[in-house]
C-alpha cells in the first residue's frame, strides 16, 4: 500500500522539474515560479553522501516488511521521503546527475564506524556512531543480492541525497 504523504512527494518531484525548465518572468512585485522553486530546493538541499544496498532481514526497525522502494536512514529521518540523485565524479568532487528514484525511509541501521565517540543508539556494543545512524549513509533495499550489487555498480557507493517533508 503507498502512502499519500509518498504520492504527494512523487507529485510535488515532477511538478519541481517541470518548474525547472520553465522561464517565468514576473511583475517586480512579485515572485517568479523560478524563484519559488530555487527557495524549495534551497530549503530542501542536497546532500552528498555514501550509499549501500541490502537484501537480508523480515522485518525493519518499526516492524515494516522491507521491499522495494524504501531506505534505511537516519533514525530522526524515519518515516519521511527522499529523492536520490547519481553523484557523478569529477575532477575533484561531484556533480548531481538524473534522478534514481524515491524512496520512503522505513528503515534504520548502523553502517560502518563514525569513529566520532558516540555511543551508538543502534548498536549498545558500539562506542560510537555508525554512518547510517548518523545521516552519512544511505541503504537501499533491494529484492536480490544482484539488484544490491547492480546498486552498487550504478552509484559508485556515492549519491546526491535530498530529504523531503512529506509524511504519510
Amino acid at each position: 500500500m503507498v502512502r499519500y504523504g509518498f504520492i504527494k512527494a512523487i507529485f510535488a518531484t515532477v511538478i519541481t522539474a517541470s518548474l525547472l525548465t520553465v522561464d517565468v518572468r514576473a511583475e517586480e512585485s512579485e515572485i517568479s515560479c523560478k524563484e519559488l522553486v530555487e527557495s524549495y530546493i534551497e530549503a530542501n538541499s542536497l546532500q552528498l553522501m555514501d550509499t549501500t544496498g541490502y537484501c537480508y532481514g523480515t522485518v525493519c526497525s518499526h516492524g515494516d516488511k522491507p521491499r522495494e522502494g524504501i531506505v534505511a536512514a537516519a533514525p530522526e529521518w524515519y518515516g519521511k521521503t527522499c529523492i536520490i540523485y547519481e553523484a557523478i565524479p569529477t575532477g575533484n568532487g561531484y556533480t548531481v546527475g538524473h534522478s534514481l528514484g524515491v524512496y520512503e525511509i522505513l528503515d534504520t541501521g548502523y553502517g560502518a564506524s563514525t569513529g566520532d565517540g558516540i555511543h551508538s543508539r543502534i548498536r549498545k556494543d558500539k562506542d560510537s556512531r555508525g554512518t547510517i545512524e548518523a545521516g552519512l549513509c544511505i541503504d537501499r533495499y533491494c529484492s536480490t543480492k544482484e539488484n544490491v550489487e547492480a546498486w552498487a555498480k550504478a552509484t559508485g557507493g556515492k549519491v546526491f541525497f535530498q530529504l523531503l517533508e512529506a509524511e504519510g
